[in-house]
C-alpha cells in the first residue's frame, strides 16, 4: 500500500469513528483500560475490560474474546501464585478464559493462560487438557509452543508424572534456548524434589534470561535459606519485591527469615506491610502475633491469630486454619468458638 493510500486509509477511519458514537465510546474504554494497566491500577483495568467484553459481546464478539482473555491474564496477575489467597482471583481468571473461549474456541494462547491457571490452582488434569488442546492447535510462534509444553511439564510433575515432566521442558527448551518459564519451572521441579543446588543453578539461569522475573528470586531465596544462606536468601527477597511490591508473601517470607536470624524489629515491619499491602491475607497475621507474644502483647497477638483465622476460613486454607485453632487453643484455652 503506498503512503498516499495509507493516509486515505487512516482518514477514512477517523472519520468512521466521528461518525459512529457507540463506536468512539468503545475505543475510549480501550484506551482508558491500557491506561489504567500502564499505571499499575490493574484491578480497575480488570473491570474496564469485563465491561468492555460485556457491551460488545454480540456484535464484535472477536474483540469480546480478546477483552475476556486480557482480563483473565490480568487477574492471574493479580493473584498471588504463592499462597491460598490468590485463589480466588485464579478462579475469576479462568471465568474470564472460558468466556473467551466460548467465543473464540481456537486461540491456542487462551488455552495456554487457562492452563497455567489451572496449575495454580493445582486442577492438573484439567490443566493438562487444556495445553494438550493449545499445542494441537500449533501456536504460530517457537516462544508459545515452548511456554505451552513448559506449562505441560509444570501439570505432569504435579501428577507425579516425573519424567515425563523434564521431557517437556527438554522440548520447550529446543524450541526456545531462551525460554526463562522452562528454566523456572525445573528449578521448581528440582526444588520438590530436594535438589536444591541444581535448583538455584536453574532459578539462575531464568535470572539470567528475565531479570525481571519476581518469582524466580522469590523461589531461589526460599532455597538458600534451606541451605543455611540467609543472607543471600533475604537480597532475593528484595528484589523479588522490587519486582513485585504488590505480593503479601514476598514480605512475609522476608520476614520470616529475618526473624530466624534474630532481626525481629526488621521481621515486624515486613509482616505489618504484607497486612498493609493484602490486608486479607492471613499469614503475617500469624507470625505478627508471634512476635506480639514475645513482647507480652498477648491480648494483641490473640487478636492477630483470630483475624487470622477468619481470613484463612475465607480463603479456603484448611492447613492454615488448623495451625492457627490450635495456637488459640494453647494460648486461650477458654476460647470454645475458635472451631466454630
Amino acid at each position: 500500500m503506498t503512503s498516499e493510500n495509507s493516509m486515505q486509509t487512516i482518514e477514512e477511519t477517523a472519520r468512521a469513528y466521528e461518525s459512529d458514537p457507540a463506536f468512539l465510546l468503545i475505543n475510549k474504554a480501550i484506551a482508558d483500560a491500557y491506561r489504567l494497566q500502564q499505571t499499575g491500577k490493574v484491578a480497575d483495568a480488570v473491570e474496564k475490560w469485563r465491561a468492555i467484553a460485556n457491551i460488545v459481546e454480540g456484535t464484535d464478539d472477536g474483540l469480546a474474546a480478546r477483552a475476556w482473555f486480557t482480563a483473565g491474564n490480568l487477574t492471574a496477575q493479580l493473584a498471588s501464585t504463592y499462597c491460598q489467597l490468590g485463589y480466588g482471583k485464579i478462579k475469576m481468571a479462568i471465568a474470564a478464559y472460558d468466556n473467551a473461549i466460548r467465543l473464540d474456541p481456537a486461540h491456542a494462547e487462551v488455552y495456554l493462560h487457562r492452563g497455567k491457571a489451572r496449575n495454580t490452582v493445582e486442577r492438573y488434569e484439567a490443566a493438562l487438557a487444556d495445553l494438550d488442546e493449545a499445542l494441537r492447535l500449533k501456536p504460530a510462534t517457537k516462544c508459545v509452543q515452548a511456554a505451552a509444553y513448559t506449562a505441560r511439564g509444570f501439570a505432569k510433575f504435579g501428577l507425579g508424572e516425573h519424567e515425563a515432566a523434564f521431557a517437556d521442558h527438554a522440548e520447550a527448551l529446543r524450541l526456545d534456548a531462551n525460554c526463562a518459564e522452562a528454566y523456572y519451572h525445573r528449578g521448581l521441579a528440582k526444588m520438590k524434589q530436594g535438589e536444591n543446588e541444581s535448583a538455584i543453578a536453574e532459578f539462575d539461569t531464568a535470572i539470567g534470561i528475565n531479570p525481571d522475573m519476581a518469582e524466580a528470586y522469590h523461589y531461589r531465596g526460599y532455597v538458600k535459606f534451606l541451605l543455611g544462606q540467609s543472607e543471600d536468601a533475604i537480597a532475593d527477597y528484595n528484589q523479588a519485591i522490587r519486582l513485585a511490591p504488590w505480593h503479601p508473601a514476598l514480605y512475609t517470607s522476608r520476614g520470616f527469615v529475618k526473624d530466624a536470624i534474630g532481626q525481629r524489629e526488621a521481621a515486624l515491619v515486613d509482616f505489618e506491610e504484607a497486612i498493609r499491602v493484602a490486608p486479607e491475607y492471613p499469614q503475617p497475621y500469624s507470625y505478627r502475633a508471634k512476635e506480639k507474644i514475645r513482647q507480652g502483647r498477648d491480648a494483641e497477638a490473640i487478636a492477630d491469630l483470630r483475624t487470622a483465622l477468619r481470613l484463612a476460613r475465607a480463603a479456603g486454607d484448611e492447613q492454615h486454619q488448623s495451625y492457627v485453632e490450635s495456637w488459640l487453643e494453647e494460648l486461650d484455652p477458654s476460647q470454645e468458638n475458635a472451631r466454630q
